[in-house]
Parts: structure tokens; sequence; C-alpha cells
């Protein structure tokens, strides 16, 4: 599932195609099937893993995150608007 959203993520909300995800990340996939979420690079220790395949999977966390909060909130307000939430 994650796969799958990520994917979705990269094509809508980034407006990416294979050949412009290639460019961006410096890979060589040749279809939407191999491209899977990134893993984080332990061996970096305490630095920052600023690779853009992490930082495209971080900003997709985000994005998820807060289309959630916002969908749940939207749903609250549905039955009770002056609620506070």
């Amino acid at each position: 599932a994650a796969a799958g959203s990520f994917r979705h993520y990269l094509q809508d909300q980034l407006g990416l195609d294979i050949p412009k995800l290639n460019a961006r990340w410096g890979t060589d996939y040749k279809s939407w099937d191999e491209v899977m979420p990134p893993q984080p690079d332990i061996a970096k220790g305490k630095e920052p893993d600023l690779r853009p395949q992490w930082m495209d999977f971080a900003r997709a966390k985000q994005y998820w995150r807060d289309s959630w909060f916002t969908g749940t909130v939207d749903h609250i307000r549905s039955f009770d608007p002056t609620r506070v939430i």
C-alpha cells in the first residue's frame, strides 16, 4: 500500500513521470513498478539524510498526515460545526 501511495504522490502531487523522476533522483527506472519508498540511510548516523528520494518520501508522509487531519476535522464538523477540535 505504501509503495502505491508513494507512486501516486510523486505523479499526482509532484507532477513527475519516469524521465523526470530519474532526472530528479539520479536513477534509471523503466516503470513505476520499480519505484519503492526509500529506506533511511542509517550509515549517516546523526547526519540528516538529504537524498532526494528520502526528502520526497518525507514530504509525502507530511502530505498524507495533513490530508488525514483535514479530512477528519471536516468529518467531525459535518456533525457538529461548532465543536472545538
